[in-house]
């Protein structure tokens, strides 16, 4: 009888009848041999120990918050924690041990930084929605197995199923044109979904720089001759059997993985046969420098530009070109428009701003969104909103409402302020005073001359809300269909709130001002 037998049987004569015997596992995704040694759920237990998702949760914050202190926590220290709350109550139940601790210190490697609000940011954008429990598994049985990671693409829609499709095509291609190259091509499988949609699983190099890695480390050492030699093996990959073929049009310095002698195509999403190895090389230089005012205006790379003709107005024509691609990769879909990351720079700039005014104003300045999809209020269906502000006092929030849901509420702040609503629109309509009364609650309360004035609400609690009913306005909402609030606020300290109560209950002594709860 082996070690493992022998564990194997003490948890027969020992474990409550409820607890999940090792031996009576129902084996894994992919059948192997059993230890000699281990019961195969301590084998699982120590191979999340051992994996590198693990190791990550150092890096992931348990909540969003400041590391300063000793206080300081992270999913590491939650799941280390989680753990050993659960051996103990799985050693008290005489459940078994090892299963209990494996499903412990497994079950948020699949969670984002930022603790839910990451989550619920990648939820609204994944094509299949996100889950972090869902993901944990998914990284313990697809992105560790066999100490090979993968990376998977999905169609955002059942019409880009198409695209997904062509990338097991590019493969080929590609993989057959660069033959007898210097450069080989990522592998890909073709797999589909029990619904039938196509995803590509495409393997994750380990142990890689990208060469864009590779040509900052030449211009920050000054080395002409390295970063030469780097480009000119580049020229001549892009030029390589390039007549009458498919040329990859995001063929850049980043989509290059370089492991010692070996240059690996990761990314052949996007082809063409309209453009010449010479546009191509001119893109990924010229995007290259653009990504980085430093690099621009290297005197390495200023010469590779000047080599390959392209000026002022070269530069200005590819980048107007690069910014229409963007906008056709990143058209809006599903009611949500996304940004070129080459624009966000535009739009950020190169500031350095303290942490401390960051996260003063960007709590001072954000909306948070709650859906009902009738079941209330919770945090879980919520998400924040940091482009609602057009100006530090102006609120033009426009939420894009999902399928299902019956009432939205819209936190303005996070502090005792004073709104003015200036207008709530649904399905392209602005709502009458009238509708206004009816369909919208706030937890403030509304001043007004009279009836018909705009309103104004005073809220006096730190947490202010506004909630309109669109299940009352109207049947409940379909995916895409924006309710759109513009409103005015002011800010409130302890000293101005105190002097508006007072204010307000003098005049409702004097004059029977009106005001609503």
């Amino acid at each position: 009888m082996t070690i493992r037998e022998s564990l194997e049987q003490w948890e027969q004569d020992y474990l409550s009848p409820y607890a999940s015997l090792s031996a009576n596992s129902k084996g894994r995704l992919k059948p192997e041999e059993q230890c000699d040694i281990r019961p195969v759920f301590q084998r699982d237990r120590d191979r999340i120990i051992h994996c590198k998702a693990f190791r990550r949760l150092k890096d992931k914050t348990q909540v969003f918050l400041t590391p300063e202190g000793d206080h300081y926590r992270t999913r590491l220290t939650h799941t280390l924690e989680v753990s050993q709350t659960a051996r103990t109550i799985a050693k008290a139940l005489k459940l078994n041990e090892d299963l209990v601790e494996a499903i412990a210190l497994g079950h948020d490697l699949g969670h984002t930084p930022f603790g839910h609000a990451g989550e619920r940011a990648l939820n609204r954008v994944c094509p299949f929605g996100f889950e972090h429990a869902e993901q944990s598994v998914r990284t313990v049985d697809i992105l560790e197995k066999d100490g090979k990671h993968t990376v998977r693409k999905y169609p955002a829609t059942s019409a880009a199923a198409a695209h997904i499709e062509a990338l097991a095509e590019n493969e080929c291609v590609f993989t057959e044109r660069f033959k007898g190259s210097t450069l080989s091509v990522n592998r890909l499988e073709l797999k589909r979904n029990p619904d039938g949609l196509p995803f590509a699983e495409i393997e994750y190099l380990e142990n890689s720089r990208t060469l864009e890695e590779l040509l900052d480390e030449c211009l920050q050492n000054n080395d002409e001759a390295g970063f030469d030699k780097l480009f000119d093996r580049y020229c001549k990959i892009a030029a390589w059997k390039a007549e009458g073929t498919k040329q990859d049009y995001d063929l850049t310095f980043p989509n290059i993985c370089v492991q010692g002698d070996i240059w690996t195509m990761i990314d052949y999403e996007w082809t063409t046969d309209k453009l010449t190895p010479q546009q191509i090389i001119s893109r990924a230089l010229n995007c290259y420098g653009q990504e980085d005012p430093v690099r621009m205006e290297h005197p390495i790379v200023k010469k590779h530009l000047e080599a390959l003709g392209i000026g002022k107005e070269q530069m200005r024509e590819l980048s107007e070109k690069e910014l229409a691609f963007q906008h056709f990769v990143l058209q809006e879909k599903d009611g949500r428009s996304r940004t070129a990351l080459g624009q966000l720079r535009h739009l950020i700039g190169n500031r350095a701003v303290p942490y401390q005014e960051f996260f003063a104003r960007a709590d001072r300045k954000k909306v948070q969104v709650f859906e009902d999809f009738g079941a209330g209020y919770t945090p879980e269906h919520s998400y924040y909103q940091y482009d609602a502000y057009e100006a530090d006092d102006l609120i033009n929030a426009r939420i894009i409402c999902k399928a299902g849901t019956k009432a939205i509420r819209l936190d303005p702040a996070e502090l005792p302020c004073l709104v003015q609503i200036h207008g709530i629109e649904w399905r392209g309509k602005a709502l009458t005073r009238e509708q206004l009364d009816q369909f919208l609650s706030t937890n403030g309360q509304v001043l007004a001359d009279t009836p018909s004035h705009v309103p104004t609400v005073l809220f006096e609690t730190g947490d202010p809300n506004i909630s309109v009913r669109l299940d009352c306005l109207d049947n409940e909402a379909t995916d895409g269909e924006a309710l759109i609030i513009r409103a005015q606020i002011a800010w409130l300290s302890a000293e101005m709130l105190q002097d508006i109560q007072a204010r307000l209950a003098a005049a409702a002594r004097r004059e029977g001002f009106w005001f609503q709860r």
